[in-house]
């Protein structure tokens, strides 16, 4: 279609010369052909150094779109999670507990208070206990039972929250407060949750997860597991909800 509607405009033009009927072929000097050369010329011309370009992009859809279909097939991604490093040191009676207490999948996320990438993925968690009611999550600390460590009173007045909170919400607001702060200020966090007792209790929790974190040879965070398996890299915790809500 296109070649059949270029060849009409050649002949048309071609027409519109040999008849004279723009201008008589005496009166056409070279810069009036130069023009009406290149009205036909710069759109083939365009459309060959675009062509390439689009292609290019229709293949990468493609491409992703097939990506997408792999990365998404609830077998693959139940072969690849079993490959991941499983958790082999009991979780039980360390860290907080947010969620469905009697959830069937658990999630657990091993943090540092001061790490980034552990503040960006903690919104997403959230997000996911909104979309997924049968899920529990448990936030396990890397800290070191050392009063001098920079994370260990922000771990400490987290614990403390939990374990004397008489509702989820105010843990989750807690949280929420600590990793959406855009600056961390533990001054700050620490007059908005005044705490008159506690924080000496932790020590015992704070040395269990830290002793948890050696075990299972934590090397960065934030580590997600889910149902027992280290999320494999491919996927991130937004995509969890395409699996656990099958």
């Amino acid at each position: 279609l296109c070649l059949s509607v270029q060849a009409l405009l050649i002949f048309g033009g071609a027409n519109v010369i040999v008849t004279g009927f723009l201008l008589p072929i005496q009166d056409l000097d070279a810069l009036v052909v130069v023009k009406s050369a290149l009205l036909y010329l710069v759109p083939v011309l365009f459309w060959y150094v675009l062509k390439p370009y689009l292609l290019e992009r229709q293949e990468a859809k493609n491409i992703k779109r097939e990506y997408l279909r792999i990365k998404f097939n609830t077998e693959i991604f139940e072969t690849l999670l079993k490959k991941q490093k499983q958790i082999t040191v009991s979780t039980d009676g360390i860290g907080i507990n947010i969620g469905n207490p009697k959830g069937t999948h658990t999630l657990v996320k091993v943090c540092n208070p001061y790490c980034g990438p552990c503040s960006y993925a903690h919104p997403k968690i959230e997000m996911l206990l909104e979309e997924i009611p049968d899920l529990k999550v448990k936030i396990i600390f890397t800290t070191p039972n050392d009063r001098s460590y920079a994370a260990y009173k922000p771990v400490a007045h987290l614990m403390t929250i939990a374990s004397q909170a008489n509702d989820e919400r105010t843990i989750k607001q807690a949280l929420d407060d600590w990793y959406l702060m855009e600056k961390k200020d533990y001054d700050r966090f620490s007059i908005k949750y005044p705490i008159n007792s506690g924080l000496d209790e932790q020590e015992g929790n704070i040395e269990a997860m830290f002793d948890w974190c050696n075990e299972m040879n934590i090397s960065f965070t934030p580590t997600i597991f889910i149902n027992g398996y280290q999320l494999p890299e491919a996927y991130g915790i937004e995509d969890l909800k395409y699996f656990l809500l099958e």
